[in-house]
């Protein structure tokens, strides 16, 4: 009987080694997290932040009714134009699409992995990135990992270093 509990304990700290070493940190848009997944459409194609991962990305909330995050928008937007090191993503939450086309128009930026977020892919994305708090701008590294939020033009200068 004792060899058989002895067993039976070994068996659940060697199955508690090997449950820890997995990676159990949850998905969240707060810095040193996994960036939760997001999926979205632009130019017609399916994209998710998946797709990109191995490589940096700038991922931008925002909304019109929101004129810090339309300026951030714009603003990152103008940053990574050219920088081969950063693929922004933009998702825009206004309420209405045509919003959100004609300030693209307005503020002069290519609709490429642009995307609106209707009020169902809103109530998706509201708990795992915060959204009750602050539209935001995520940098994300290539592991998935959030390296920074609203990230300043010498951090993202530095990550073609």
């Amino acid at each position: 009987m004792k060899k058989l509990s002895l067993f039976v304990v070994a068996l659940l700290a060697i199955f508690m080694i090997f449950a820890s070493a997995t990676n159990t940190t949850p998905a969240t848009g707060r810095v040193g997290y996994m960036a939760p997944n997001l999926s979205f459409e632009s130019d017609g194609l399916q994209h998710s932040l998946q797709q990109f991962k191995g490589e940096y990305v700038l991922l931008t909330l925002w909304s019109t009714v929101e004129p810090v995050s339309r300026i951030q928008n714009k603003q990152y937007h103008d940053l990574c134009q050219g920088n081969e090191d950063i693929t922004h993503i933009s998702i825009n939450l206004d309420r209405s699409e045509a919003v959100w086309e004609a300030t693209l128009k307005a503020d002069r930026v290519a609709p490429t992995l642009q995307a609106h977020c209707d009020a169902d892919a809103r109530e998706k994305l509201e708990r795992p990135w915060h959204l009750d708090e602050s539209l935001d701008t995520y940098l994300i590294g290539p592991d998935g990992i959030i390296v920074a939020i609203n990230p300043t033009a010498e951090q993202l200068a530095n990550l073609a270093s």
